[in-house]
């Protein structure tokens, strides 16, 4: 797909407060306190770009995929089907610390632990070279739950390099990356570094969210709801009120003035000419034509 083009997440709401959806690629960081709503988020986040036909890659930290699973269930997400049709990547860096006996299978990869950097990246690699060798033409969705966990576990720098990587590989294969940041775990330097890397911020403050850094997004804070029915954002009115932006073959090009300046000399040149042509009195008399005699012959003028 084309860089910079906009993806609608699929979230009810959520792409209009975002102007249209999120540009692919890009990385965006999901930030709140805890149980504020940032996992509902992702699950929606993800399970919408799957019912899209977008492949989606989990690296979970905190939970297994097998709990991870249930908790979607809980809101009627199920993606079994999704992962028969190979949409669904996992690497689990939680289930091997507790159960060593656990193998990977077509889909889900299972990492030592979370403090495993270094395997953690390697499977990555080999999960994204796999799926970009899929037909993607909407990109990739990738969900990180969460950076905290490595933080609370590995010196900062080295989970600053671990996410340089990160963005950087996905970066260049075409894919939006959602990174979960538990707010209150960690000091303001580290967060601002965080969100230095980012391209945008979607940030919940009790029981609003905001977005923050993503182009043509409303920057006004707004409430949200979470339901059996699923995560919804509720727009501004403002926003209800705008008209959907135009399509490109609607869009008019800029015209130069001194071009406008010529068509319009232009025109009003072919409207005087139109109008002269049927206007009796704007043409000349024409020149009387000679009489003729009986026999036909013009008449001789006079010699004096």
């Amino acid at each position: 797909m084309a860089s910079g083009s906009k993806v609608k997440t699929g979230v009810k709401g959520l792409d209009i407060v975002l102007g249209g959806g999120l540009e692919a690629p890009s990385n965006i960081l999901i930030y709140g306190s805890p149980m504020c709503g940032k996992r509902p988020l992702l699950m929606e986040l993800m399970y919408h770009g799957m019912k899209q036909g977008i492949p989606v890659i989990y690296v979970l930290t905190d939970f297994g995929y097998g709990d991870w699973k249930a908790m979607m269930l809980k809101t009627g997400e199920n993606v079994d089907e999704f992962e028969k049709k190979g949409l669904v990547h996992v690497i689990d860096c939680y289930t091997k610390q507790f159960n060593m006996s656990v193998r990977d299978t077509d889909f889900v990869s299972y990492a030592d632990s979370a403090t495993a950097l270094s395997s953690i990246s390697l499977k990555i690699s080999r999960v994204a070279d796999a799926v970009c060798e899929t037909e993607c033409p909407m990109g990739f969705r990738v969900g990180f739950h969460s950076l905290s966990t490595l933080f609370e576990t590995l010196p900062a720098s080295s989970v600053f390099k671990f996410i340089q990587f990160i963005i950087g590989k996905f970066r260049n294969s075409g894919a939006t990356v959602f990174f979960v940041l538990e707010k209150g775990m960690h000091d303001d330097k580290t967060v601002t570094m965080v969100r230095h890397l980012m391209d945008g911020v979607i940030e919940f403050e009790y029981d609003k969210i905001s977005i923050l850094g993503v182009i043509g997004a409303d920057r006004e804070t707004h409430n949200f709801k979470m339901s059996s029915e699923g995560f919804e954002v509720f727009p501004s009115m403002t926003q209800l009120a705008q008209p959907p932006p135009a399509k490109p073959s609607e869009t008019k090009q800029p015209v130069s003035v001194a071009a406008e300046a010529k068509g319009q000399k232009k025109t009003l040149a072919s409207f005087v000419a139109k109008h002269a042509a049927g206007n009796p009195a704007q043409k000349k008399p024409a020149a009387p034509k000679p009489a003729k005699k009986a026999g036909g012959k013009p008449a001789q003028k006079s010699k004096k």
